[in-house]
């Protein structure tokens, strides 16, 4: 992009950073899947609540 004498790079549109956000989750759960256990999936698992893992006690004074 050129502005007055000074050319400088554009950045990345933030729809561009989104699609690849959503390409990179796609691939985790592609391999989520095929028996490849990924972490960042394991807080979203229905198992979690059979095994007693439930999400942390919060010190808030809200519920």
């Amino acid at each position: 992009m050129t502005v007055g004498m000074v050319t400088r790079e554009s950045s990345a549109s933030p729809a561009a950073n989104t699609e690849t956000t959503a390409a990179a989750a796609q691939r985790r759960q592609a391999r989520d899947l095929r028996g490849e256990p990924q972490a960042l999936l394991a807080p979203f698992r229905y198992s979690r609540y059979a095994e007693g893992r439930l999400h942390p006690v919060s010190n808030s004074p809200y519920p």
